[in-house]
């Protein structure tokens, strides 16, 4: 069958940098690029697709789940956790749009840009993760989602601790 009148499709690639010390995360540069149908109002449309996007980055890299030790979900809104502001914009956002005339199953060939651009912001996290295996191929292995600046210090942490041990092993089996 065709559940879907249309797909939208879109990639995105992330730059990040990273302080090993504190775990902060900033993202310097995002190329996007979008299969936009036609656009009816490219200026509406590129706003969405920011907007869809920085959502998408703040769930990968703020948006923590945390709950009571009664199964109260404690950060149910923006009010209760971190959300991307106006200092989270990368630097170099670059934004593009890709005019695709085949859709012709939706209104003036449109298609919608406002949420599938979310889903983009995991270039973000997988961005991290490259970062960290510059650190160390552990680190990369430790991160989880959300990658919050205590998740990632934590993926530092915990490499730079297996590094020692497996470092221990190798000097104390060794014969003297």
């Amino acid at each position: 069958g065709h559940p879907f009148l249309y797909f939208t499709n879109g990639a995105a690639c992330a730059e990040v940098l990273i302080d090993r010390l504190t775990g902060e995360m900033r993202v310097t540069r995002v190329d996007l690029l979008m299969d936009a149908g036609v656009s009816i109002n490219p200026g509406i449309d590129r706003g969405q697709i920011v907007g869809g996007f920085i959502q998408g980055m703040g769930w990968v890299t703020s948006e923590e789940l945390k709950w009571s030790p009664k199964g109260v979900l404690w950060s149910y809104s923006p009010t209760t956790y971190k959300i991307p502001n106006i200092s989270d914009l990368p630097a170099a956002f670059n934004v593009e749009m890709l005019d695709n005339p085949d859709s012709s199953a939706s209104l003036y060939h449109s298609k919608a840009l406002g949420e599938p651009p979310l889903l983009l912001g995991i270039s973000v996290w997988t961005a991290i993760k490259n970062a960290l295996s510059y650190a160390s191929a552990e680190a990369a292995g430790h991160l989880s989602l959300p990658a919050t600046p205590e998740q990632i210090l934590m993926s530092l942490h915990r490499a730079s601790s297996a590094e020692k041990s497996s470092a221990e092993r190798r000097t104390t089996s060794q014969p003297a």
